[in-house]
């Protein structure tokens, strides 16, 4: 008798650590899970960044051809001054 009351108090201490364990385990795969899913995104996100300032770059240089050329036409349209 002594023995199966002894086992029981065993198994009701055992089973809630037990438990814990098994959902702290869960939960730390779950962690992992997801740090490695965002260092992931980070590697998109970092080679997205460098295509996208490649590309302001770009527009930069043809932006600044563009006024270039705007300029250069302006200069030409100008009404001559009256001269002496």
């Amino acid at each position: 008798m002594i023995m199966g009351w002894l086992f029981l108090n065993l198994l009701f201490l055992a089973l809630p650590l037990g438990a814990l364990g098994f959902f702290g385990w869960l939960a730390l795969r779950f962690v992992r899970a997801r740090e490695r899913d965002v260092a992931r995104l980070d590697g998109l996100r970092t080679d997205e960044l460098a295509r996208l300032q490649e590309a302001i770059l770009v527009m930069e240089s043809e932006i600044s051809a563009l006024q270039e050329r705007q300029d250069f036409v302006e200069k030409l349209l100008e009404r001559p001054r009256p001269g002496p």
